[in-house]
């Protein structure tokens, strides 16, 4: 492999730093120039090194105008706040290529983040429309869906995007709180369990178990997650509150 294809093997891995310092030899190296150099900024965007990223990608838009470092650009300015620049930023991108399904992607992220889901969802159908295959465009697809109450096609996204590891544990954990919102509870418990036993200590996930267990009227398992959450995060009153709430409805039905 050259010094582009190792840099790309890498940079698959998560290894941002070795991956920057084989894009940053080829790009030397007068290979792959452009190319090397949008890498080196996705990697100083992997390290969190922002203004770096950012410089870099600069450097690639005076090579030449290229959507992807448009896309990427926009991408920082989302994970900084600064939406306005990144809608900018991924219109720019759109202008150059209108057929780069990435664009609709983070267009669909973009209107996720300001809170207006309808064109959040209209975005990410339009990506579909291009790329009917990608699993995080079905995934963000689902959560777009279950924000504006959908939780039917919400479910179907997630199934689509169950099928994929990328985007696997996300898909499970949605499909669990999707159905929990349709009152499968059986099938919502089943889902998270399975999540919860790949993330032990997520905070939601107990919180919808605590709430399925009530629903059922099995008190006991609802109290059993419920200071699960409190050994997590033992200050948080709402989470006191609900275990008052279970304890006297307990009493209550023991007589």
């Amino acid at each position: 492999m050259n010094l582009y294809e190792l840099g790309e093997e890498q940079y698959v891995n998560g290894q941002y730093e070795k991956a920057y310092s084989y894009f940053k030899e080829s790009y030397e190296n007068g290979e792959e120039v452009t190319s090397s150099l949008n890498y080196m900024g996705c990697c100083q965007f992997g390290l969190e090194n922002y203004s770096s990223a950012i410089e870099l990608f600069d450097e690639v838009l005076k090579l030449t105008l290229w959507e992807r470092a448009f896309i990427n650009k926009g991408r920082v300015y989302l994970k900084l706040g600064n939406y306005n620049e990144a809608f900018a930023l991924f219109n720019k991108a759109r202008m150059i290529n209108p057929f780069n399904e990435d664009v609709y992607f983070y267009l669909g992220v973009y209107f996720d983040k300001i809170e207006d889901y309808e064109s959040s969802k209209s975005y990410y159908e339009k990506a579909l429309d291009l790329n009917i295959n990608d699993p995080n465009v079905h995934l963000n697809l689902g959560v777009a869906h279950m924000r504006l109450g959908n939780y039917t096609c919400a479910y179907e996204e997630f199934c689509i995007s169950l099928m994929d590891e990328d985007t696997k544990v996300d898909s499970i954990y949605n499909l669990g709180y999707t159905l929990l919102k349709l009152g499968r509870y059986d099938e919502a418990i089943n889902y998270l369990t399975q999540y919860l036993e790949l993330e032990p200590n997520d905070f939601n996930a107990m919180d919808d178990m605590a709430y399925i267990h009530s629903k059922l009227g099995d008190l006991e398992k609802c109290l059993e997650f419920l200071r699960k959450m409190q050994l997590l995060k033992p200050n948080d009153e709402r989470t006191q509150k609900k275990i008052e709430f279970a304890l006297r409805k307990r009493s209550s039905i023991e007589g």
